[in-house]
Formats: C-alpha cells, structure tokens, sequence
C-alpha cells in the first residue's frame, strides 16, 4: 500500500524502500517522506495514512547550514552537531515532549550512519512560525530551523500525534 500511495504523487520507490528496510518488519498507520529535493515553498512533506489509504502534504522547514544563501533549496546535509544542516536518512518517530520553544515537538532517532547523531544534536520535529502558506507568500520560501524538519503551527500536533511513538519518517534527496 505504501508504495502504490507514494507512486500516486509521484514519488520514486527509492525513499519508500528505505523506509520500509528500517522498519524491519513494523507496520504502523502512518508513513512520512521529506523530499529535500524540492523547494521549501512547496508541500515536500509527504504523509501515507495506510488505514485511510490516503496522502496528505504539507510545508516542511530545513536547516539553515544546508541552504546558506537561503534559495529555499537544501543543497548541504550533514549529521555533524553545530552544523545547522538536515540530516538525510530515515528516522524512527518517537516520543513527544513538552518544550519551552516549541511547545509539543517530537523526539526522532536516526537509523543511518548519516543522521544517527539526532538525539545528541537535539534534532526533532517542531512547529515553527516560519512554515506556513503566508509566510511563504510574503517571503517566497519557508524559514529555516537550526537542522530540524519543522511544520507550520497549525499542523504540528496532529502531525505528531499521528507520526508519534513508531512511525517513521525518511529524509530523503536523489
């Protein structure tokens, strides 16, 4: 089902077999594929609802360290802390926790060589008043997070109730 709902928006099978290699197994209702190929002005964030054979999309920040000329277009991944950079790869959706920054915002633990410092580099996905329809009109692109997949306001706490506790999530380019 996953893969005939990512190929009915046109995404490769690639990140999908990704996602599906670090499940090992697990079946949870929800899926999520961030396409950091394309711009952050648009809806890149992909989410698979197996139950409601249905896919939702949405606006999705990246790290400023991975678009230093602030293009919209993340052209720079790194798993290094201090670097301000997304990290590409596929994440085990965890639990969520109260912040003082960001209100909810959800823990995520990477599975690859390339994002497995998320947990030491507070990497989590957060809501974010730079992601939202207006914002990109008025600036042409979203904001950026400090390396974090972030999500407009409106979405963020049904985003994490969905995704929370094994879920997972792919961070993905070509």
């Amino acid at each position: 089902i996953l893969m005939k709902l990512a190929k009915s928006v046109g995404l490769p099978a690639e990140p999908v077999q990704q996602l599906l290699s670090k499940a090992q197994g697990k079946t949870p209702n929800f899926w999520a594929i961030f396409d950091a190929e394309a711009h952050s002005a648009s809806k890149r964030l992909y989410v698979f609802d197996i139950k409601s054979n249905s896919v939702e999309r949405y606006l999705v920040a990246h790290g400023s360290g991975s678009d230093k000329d602030h293009n919209g277009y993340a052209d720079k991944f790194s798993n290094e802390n201090g670097s301000l950079c997304t990290s590409l790869g596929v994440y085990r959706c965890s639990e969520p926790k109260a912040c003082s920054n960001h209100g909810n915002e959800m823990l995520l633990v990477g599975l690859d060589s390339t994002n497995s410092r998320a947990r030491s580099r507070a990497v989590v996905f957060h809501r974010a008043t730079y992601v939202s329809d207006s914002y990109v009109k008025k600036n042409g692109n979203c904001g950026r997070s400090s390396g974090c997949p972030a999500v407009d306001d409106a979405v963020c706490d049904k985003l994490i109730g969905q995704l929370k506790n094994g879920s997972f999530l792919n961070i993905w380019k070509k």
